[in-house]
């Protein structure tokens, strides 16, 4: 892993707290972490030892991937990067909020509220934080075998519909902001579409 996930989302001179929508401190900023550029984080994330997909966040439940397109690029990382490259204002609190959204994910999915991950279509969810939309899809590595040898199962808040069987982790398709209220159709087929493409790598 990183030193740290903030040092990818929160800077330390604003020692943000990130407080979702339950009115929970969910994150502070902590000692000397940075937000990286683009080009800082350039061969800094962590990778999966079987597949090779960049790890977004691993926990006690959950894992999320990085989904890879058809050319073998990260749609999920190349806007979080863009994002992290200019974390100011109230970009700033939505990059923590996401943060604590997917340390949600990995840890305590439960907690997630239909505010927070949502079903969008069969094989696609995705992560809410105000407007900014994070979909992923379920996938198989057998990276997410446990140190006791079994292997993990996604596991999703019960307000969505239960997982493909076999589904062990998440895998981050891109990243967007939503501008109106109903999510646009491009965005939805973009996620399937690289949803397609990463399962056939």
């Amino acid at each position: 892993m990183l030193e740290c996930l903030s040092c990818v989302f929160v800077a330390s001179a604003y020692r943000v707290v990130a407080v979702n929508e339950r009115g929970m401190r969910a994150r502070r900023a902590q000692g000397e972490c940075k937000v990286l550029t683009g080009h800082e984080l350039a061969g800094r994330w962590p990778t999966c030892r079987v597949c090779g997909r960049i790890v977004l966040i691993e926990g006690t439940v959950n894992r999320m991937e990085a989904a890879l397109d058809g050319a073998g690029r990260s749609k999920a990382i190349e806007w979080l990067e863009t994002w992290a490259a200019r974390p100011k204002g109230s970009r700033l609190r939505k990059l923590a909020d996401l943060q604590a959204a997917l340390e949600d994910f990995a840890n305590a999915p439960e907690r997630l509220r239909l505010t927070e991950l949502n079903y969008l279509r069969p094989g696609l969810w995705e992560l809410k934080i105000g407007r900014v939309r994070l979909p992923f899809v379920a996938a198989d590595c057998s990276g997410t075998q446990s140190s006791a040898g079994s292997y993990r199962r996604l596991v999703l808040p019960a307000h969505v519909p239960a997982v493909p069987a076999g589904s062990c982790c998440g895998r981050a398709t891109h990243g967007f902001e939503k501008r109106s209220e109903r999510t646009p159709r491009r965005e939805l087929e973009s996620a399937q579409a690289i949803g397609r493409e990463d399962e056939l790598r």
